[in-house]
């Protein structure tokens, strides 16, 4: 795990970045509607997982499991995060981007108890929806070029 972990750094810095923007702009008062397809951690990490998967092949000689796997580490790091941010925020009691109703698919504000299943459901989700991107990026790894 740490060898993908390695590879994965650069992604899961930027996933960092985007999780301290996200708060940024939600302890700014931005509307929720409005930024937070700025900094969306799990749109990141989709084309993380397609981009790394891809590269995974020609640079590191990466099979297909093991490029799953690349994916899987980089959509674990985002949902971990997306995670911890969403428990920091209800128990500081503060109004974020990550325990907003429409982050949690649900119609109006919900308790901690009732958002940890929301997202242990999203982590199953987004972890199969990585992985099958990570996949897909490593097929089309085969157009890409080797180490010079």
């Amino acid at each position: 795990m740490s060898e993908y972990i390695r590879f994965a750094r650069l992604a899961i810095l930027v996933l960092i970045l985007l999780l301290i923007g996200r708060l940024i702009l939600g302890a700014t008062g931005v509307a929720y509607e409005a930024g937070t397809g700025i900094f969306s951690l799990v749109t990141f990490s989709y084309m993380a997982s397609f981009l790394f998967g891809a590269f995974s092949r020609p640079l590191r000689g990466y099979n297909w499991k093991q490029a799953v796997m690349l994916g899987v580490t980089i959509v674990v790091s985002a949902q971990l995060l997306i995670l911890l941010a969403t428990v920091f925020s209800y128990l500081v009691g503060a109004e974020t981007y990550f325990n907003h109703p429409m982050a949690l698919n649900v119609p109006e504000a919900v308790t901690l108890p009732q958002a940890l299943p929301i997202r242990l459901v999203g982590l199953v989700i987004n972890v199969v929806s990585g992985s099958i991107l990570a996949l897909l990026g490593w097929t089309g790894g085969k157009l890409l070029p080797g180490k010079a």
